[in-house]
């Protein structure tokens, strides 16, 4: 019989009765099933090193993978593997088997090995940093994303991706670089302009955030979730009728799906705001009515009960919170405020500290168990709390405040005048150390 020889991606292969086409298809038929009877046909009669055959076994998994049958092409994967354990290529295709199939930590291991063997895998540090983003690894992430821009450093897409990683860091500055950057290299990006205005509202650089609000609902009209993102700096900015625009902006919006329920609690909290407490109670309402599980929006509505004085509802609305969302440090934080004011410092003392536990930089945790301490009578271990507060905000006033009554309650009159001079210098309107002064027969 005559031996037929083709040369394909650098591999020779000689086949006794295959079709000339064989490997053509096997690689790159549009077919799917061709494309795996053809690489089962030359697998079967080609003639081949131990390497070529791994590389065929990789292809017909490929074919299976895009045909989406994920068991058979894990076995040809597999199969590639032990024929060539050098094979980049085959450890990331293996690798994208696994994360669809949600093993992520087999799929880690073999994105690891494809980078170890070709340290220029684009794809592999993609995936593996999309599974560190995912697990909130977010220095991780950074490293696979930088070793990316450096790769590729006009892809302004990978700047977008270290950027979302620092923001999920905390690390605000570092991405709003980032998206200065990737802005540079898409000027016409409204997403970018969007993500941007979100770091800067998280570091309280409101004008900076609204412009760049501004600037990607004229590039993306139609992409909602910029409105409702706007209207909540509105909020913090204390412009509450423009939030309010913004969120009804949202909630006429057609498919009202769950940003419709956090346009109801944003415009709750503008409504608040400007002291419209029934308004902000129905829009509360509605939004935990459409969304039970809505810890925010019970959060929200907690924070209303207790300014009407009604703790009852409010310690049951940041139950539910906290049972919703057992990581949420402000519902604990303020809670434990509601039991301070009912004057149970133990429950407040217990509130604080799991809001501590959670969010252990936050000056207002310790401060707050301090006061809890300094209510029920023990001031001498609040003042370590106190300490504590100031290390991680030399200026935070509320501190000296407290402090000021813990030295007061001890006898220490100088140390507490000091101190309430210290809290109004960098706070002038704070009663409680203007009380404190005129108790103590000094002046501010």
């Amino acid at each position: 019989m005559r031996r037929l020889c083709v040369l394909g991606l650098g591999l020779v292969i000689c086949a006794a009765g295959a079709r000339a086409d064989d490997w053509t298809d096997c690689n790159q038929a549009r077919n799917l099933s061709d494309r795996i009877t053809a690489c089962k046909r030359v697998m079967v009669t080609g003639v081949f090193n131990q390497k070529d055959l791994g590389t065929v076994h990789r292809m017909l998994g490929d074919a299976y993978s895009a045909n989406n049958d994920l068991s058979s092409s894990l076995v040809e994967y597999n199969a590639a593997l032990s024929l060539n354990p050098q094979d980049a290529a085959t450890y990331q295709a293996r690798a994208d088997i696994h994360r669809k199939a949600g093993r992520n930590d087999r799929a880690l291991a073999d994105y690891s090995q494809a980078i170890k063997l070709n340290a220029n895998d684009k794809t592999s540090y993609y995936q593996r940093g999309a599974i560190y983003s995912e697990r909130r690894q977010y220095d991780l992430a950074i490293s696979d994303y930088s070793r990316l821009i450096k790769l590729e450093p006009k892809a302004d897409r990978y700047y977008d991706l270290r950027a979302r990683a620092y923001m999920g860091k905390g690390n605000y500055y570092s991405a709003i670089a980032d998206y200065d950057k990737a802005i540079s290299l898409k000027p016409k990006d409204g997403t970018y302009y969007w993500l941007r205005g979100n770091a800067h509202r998280e570091i309280g650089n409101l004008d900076q955030a609204l412009a760049d609000y501004t600037v990607a609902t004229a590039m993306t009209p139609d992409f909602i979730k910029i409105y409702y993102d706007r209207g909540i700096a509105y909020v913090d900015k204390g412009q509450y009728d423009l939030a309010i625009a913004d969120f009804n902006r949202v909630l006429k919006t057609k498919g009202y799906d769950t940003l419709g329920d956090m346009a109801h609690n944003g415009r709750g909290l503008a409504y608040l705001g400007m002291g419209d407490d029934a308004r902000a109670m129905a829009d509360f309402d509605k939004a935990i009515v459409r969304r039970p599980k809505y810890a925010e929006a019970h959060f929200n509505r907690a924070n209303a009960y207790h300014d009407q004085g009604k703790h009852d509802l409010a310690i049951k609305d940041y139950d539910i919170a906290i049972a919703l969302k057992p990581d949420y440090a402000e519902a604990y934080h303020n809670r434990a405020i509601v039991y301070c004011d009912e004057g149970d410092y133990a429950k407040a003392i217990a509130g604080y500290t799991e809001a501590i536990a959670l969010q252990p930089q936050n000056a207002a945790g310790y401060n707050g168990r301090a006061w809890a301490y300094y209510k029920a009578g023990r001031g001498a271990e609040g003042l370590l709390d106190v300490e504590e507060a100031l290390k991680l905000d030399p200026n935070y006033a509320p501190a000296f405040d407290t402090r000021g009554h813990i030295y007061e309650s001890l006898g220490r009159t100088e140390d507490a005048i000091a101190d309430y001079r210290r809290a109004l210098a960098i706070t002038p309107d704070i009663p409680e150390s203007l009380e404190g002064l005129k108790r103590l027969g000094s002046a501010p």
